[in-house]
């Protein structure tokens, strides 16, 4: 697993992360009430689950985003 989607119910949005992320807690794929963590291999199936989930709010964690920027 290298990438998370939570899909966030109250909030309607969605957004990817790397697994690593520290917003995530300890166990990245903890789940709760108001939102549904899952993990993927392949950043394009990670979006892809987050544009189903929340088509009109839904895209990268911005610290994720910063981080891949750097890892080219």
């Amino acid at each position: 697993m290298k990438y998370v989607t939570v899909s966030n119910r109250p909030n309607k949005i969605a957004t990817v992360h790397l697994a690593t992320c520290a917003d995530l807690g300890t166990d990245p794929l903890l789940k709760s009430a108001s939102a549904e963590r899952r993990g993927f291999d392949d950043g394009l199936e990670a979006l892809t689950f987050a544009r189903d989930e929340r088509p009109n709010n839904y895209g990268f964690c911005n610290h994720c985003l910063s981080r891949m920027r750097w890892l080219k």
